[in-house]
Order: structure tokens, then C-alpha cells, then sequence
């Protein structure tokens, strides 16, 4: 069923996607998966309740569903849930876990850190369990889970410091090589619609520090976004941005088309631009630009628009092993990197065979597991 606000997880073989809203505001309790080996849909146990804004992670022959809006059968209400679900995929049936989460919790971000056996959560609107007439507040808090076995979750308190600023939507990808997590863009507050309001900022956090540094900014603010680490790059694709990011990006594209620097930030890279180049090329991109995907979906209303540029960092170099040196004095936990800072792509805009630019959709959840899983 055609479905927004769902969660997404995979395993080697499966694809799976739970719950969500209909574009008409309805949640979903229907749950699928996809057989990557057959490309085949079936369906799933459906569940008990139905569910939005939640987050989903796969391990090993189970699934996890955290926080989320959840509907109230007997209220017809939807609050926000800090419960957990378990799914076995051997016998096809969803239960309740006794383990809670610290509160209500909804669009939040959720990465599972294979190497470090844990799950981290970062960010989203969070309702204290004990204040069940307060409204939802933004918040920083990282929290940590720690899977013991099948099953069996116990979270790790105090564990994982604030990320410097309060964030919804935020994206999380995880550098294994370098322990470290990247945290890209967000919403800085629930009905935020100016361009102040949406997070152009890349944050590192290295457990080896226990601190977060800032490493890099987004030449196109946005949330609801994805982000993952390939080999030695980072990339950012897709999400929510408004319409004063997208009136920029005619020129955003004719910078990446010209041979420059890409360490220069955005602003230096527009300034390059000689009036002869804009006049050759605007008129083409413009054009194209002017089709289908590319109109604002039902939706989002204005001033919000999907995101469809994608960005990319090299993280490290053939030629240097260098780790950033941060401060752990116990009064600077977020410091600025002025050293090894990643180095922007250059990436081309995706295009289909009659040449039109693929537009990213705004509310697409990616996975990329299956890939990621074969890589030994």
C-alpha cells in the first residue's frame, strides 16, 4: 500500500516495511517485505496496533520497533509510545518487549552499530512518560541500547553524550574504521518552516573521546534525510528542505558542473560563476527541472519542498591514517575541526535515459543493508 511516515529495515535477503500513514493522514498496521532473490512482495503479521514516526532496526532474525505514534483502540487517540516490539521473522509474529524507552519518542533516528553491539537513538520529540498533559519537546538526548542476546535489550544510561544541538529527523551513519557516527542535518524545531530552522550542520562523534565535533556542513539544509558511509565516503541524499534552499539550486548545480575546488564551500564556489557559463547552462538545467517529480507533492505544503541533491565527503585519504585530536577537558565537549575535515564530491546529478534528473522524493526511506552486508 502506497504509505509515508513508515519504517524501513533489511536483512541479507529482505526488505522490510512496517506501518506508516496513508497520504490521507490514515495510520497503517500493514506490514510487507520483499524478497530480494525472488522480487516479490508478501505480506507480513500485521500489527497490534496501528503505528507512525516509529523507527525499525534488523538483527539477525528479528525485528525491533521503537516509539512511534501508536493508536489508542478505545480513545481513538495517537500519542506518542515508548514501546518496543519484537518481530520473529521464523514464526511470522509480532509480541510486546517488557524493555521501555525512556519516553515517548517519535522521529527519531535509530543506527545499529554491528561492531559495538549497540543501537543508538539521536534526537526526535520526546513526551515524558509522568507529564502525560505536556506536549512533545524536541530533544538531544543520545541514548544507547546494548543487545545482550536474541531478544533480551538493557539500555546503557549515561553512556553516549548530547549531541550539541536539539534535532528532529536527524540522519545518522556509522564509520566503523574510525568509531566514530556522523550526524547530518535535522530540524530544530516541530513547525519550523524557515531556513533557520533546518540544520545545514555534520557532526562527528567519536566514543573513543566521548565528544562531538562538528566536521562539515550540508550546502542544502535539510531533514527527513538519509545518510551512510561507503568504504572511505559519506553521503546524504534525499529529505525535507524549503523553498529558499531550492530558488539556489540552479546555481548549486552549475558550481558542480565547473572544475573547482570541491573544498570551497557553496557561496565561494556561486562566486565563480561568470555570467557567460550561467547564461549556457540555466536555461537547459531550468527546463529540465520544470517536469514532473520535481513540482511539490500533494504533501508538503509550502514553504517545504523534497530535497533531491546529494552530497558526498571523502573521509580519509590513501595517503594519511590521521585521527582528529578533540579536547576531553571536562568544559569542551563540542569543539569546531580545523584539521582533517572531510573532502566535499563533486557528485552528478542522477539522470534517467531520456536525460531528465531523477528527483529525489521527499518522505522515501533508503536502505542499503543488503549491499552493505556482503561486504566482508
Amino acid at each position: 500500500a502506497s504509505r509515508v511516515h513508515h519504517a524501513v529495515a533489511a536483512s541479507l535477503n529482505w526488505i522490510y516495511v512496517v506501518g506508516g500513514e496513508s497520504e490521507e493522514g490514515e495510520l497503517l498496521n500493514h506490514c510487507s517485505r520483499f524478497s530480494l532473490t525472488d522480487l516479490v512482495w508478501y505480506s507480513m503479521s500485521e500489527l497490534d496496533s496501528p503505528r507512525s514516526h516509529h523507527t525499525l532496526i534488523c538483527i539477525e532474525n528479528y525485528l525491533y520497533i521503537f516509539g512511534g505514534y501508536c493508536l489508542n483502540w478505545s480513545t481513538n487517540y495517537s500519542p506518542a509510545s515508548d514501546s518496543i516490539l519484537t518481530y520473529d521473522i521464523s514464526t511470522n509474529k509480532w509480541s510486546n518487549s517488557h524493555h521501555k524507552l525512556p519516553f515517548g519518542l517519535v522521529d527519531t533516528c535509530t543506527l545499529l552499530l554491528t561492531h559495538k553491539g549497540l543501537v543508538m537513538f539521536a534526537g526526535g520529540l520526546w513526551k515524558v512518560r509522568f507529564n502525560p498533559g505536556g506536549g512533545m519537546k524536541c530533544v538531544h538526548l543520545i541514548v544507547l541500547f546494548c543487545m545482550i542476546r536474541l531478544k533480551k535489550m538493557e539500555r546503557i544510561s549515561s553512556f553516549c553524550r548530547n549531541s550539541p544541538t536539539p534535532l528532529i529527523s536527524v540522519a545518522l551513519a556509522c564509520d566503523s574504521v574510525e568509531d566514530q557516527v556522523f550526524l547530518c542535518g535535522g530540524r530544530m524545531s516541530m513547525y519550523g518552516s524557515e531556513i533557520n530552522d533546518i540544520s545545514n550542520k555534520v557532526f562527528s562523534f567519536k566514543f573513543s573521546t566521548n565528544c562531538w565535533t562538528q566536521v562539515t556542513v550540508l550546502d542544502f539544509p535539510r531533514y527527513s534525510a538519509f545518510s551512510f558511509v561507503l568504504y572511505d565516503k559519506l553521503y546524504v541524499i534525499g529529505g525535507i528542505t524549503v523553498d529558499e534552499v531550492i530558488e539556489n539550486t540552479s546555481s548549486s548545480l552549475l558550481a558542480s558542473l565547473i572544475n573547482i575546488d570541491s573544498d570551497d564551500s557553496l557561496a565561494n564556489r556561486q562566486q565563480t560563476l561568470t555570467t557567460d557559463t550561467v547564461r549556457n547552462i540555466t536555461s537547459n538545467l531550468l527546463e529540465q527541472f520544470s517536469f514532473g517529480d520535481y513540482i511539490r507533492p500533494n504533501i508538503l505544503q509550502a514553504p517545504f519542498r523534497p530535497c533531491h541533491f546529494t552530497e558526498g565527503w571523502q573521509l580519509r585519504s590513501s595517503q594519511s591514517s590521521s585521527i582528529m585530536l578533540a579536547s576531553t577537558s571536562s568544559d569542551n565537549f563540542y569543539t569546531s575541526s580545523t584539521q582533517s575535515r572531510p573532502k566535499r564530491l563533486k557528485l552528478s546529478l542522477a539522470r534517467y535515459n531520456n536525460h531528465l534528473p531523477v528527483i529525489t522524493r521527499c518522505y522515501a526511506v533508503y536502505c542499503i543493508a543488503p549491499y552493505l552486508n556482503c561486504i566482508k
